[in-house]
């Protein structure tokens, strides 16, 4: 019999980082779908129940998981580059702030420089 609950503590297994949670999750739904698509395909019972309609909806909602994680995939790589950009974005605004408060000569060189790396600044920001 397939357990439809998740495995315990599943959410926190690699806490460092959430890269690390959502391979686990994903690992884990590709393994209950490989469970379920077995249960369903592999025996008389299971093929009788793809057979009605509520079955049907079963087998299609078990179909959408593998286009899920791929999501769960992108978004996961997505959301570490925004973070990495925003961290990289907030350490060039302290090095301004402390150029500024040691009266350099161009303290926003730290910030356009940021900018720069992460693309055309537009409308006069490049200097």
């Amino acid at each position: 019999m397939i357990s439809m609950r998740p495995e315990p503590n599943a959410h926190r297994t690699a806490q460092a980082g959430s890269a690390s949670r959502s391979d686990a999750l994903i690992a884990q739904i590709q393994s209950q779908h490989a469970a379920a698509v077995h249960a369903l395909t592999g025996s008389l019972a299971g093929r009788v129940l793809i057979g009605t309609r509520n079955g049907r909806a079963v087998w299609l909602a078990i179909g959408t998981l593998p286009g899920a994680c791929a999501e769960i995939e992108r978004l996961t790589t997505l959301l570490a580059t925004v973070m990495r950009r925003y961290q990289n974005l907030v350490a060039a605004a302290r090095a301004t702030l402390a150029a500024r408060d040691d009266a350099e000569d161009d303290p926003f060189y730290y910030l356009l420089d940021e900018l720069r790396a992460q693309g055309p600044l537009g409308h006069g920001g490049a200097r």
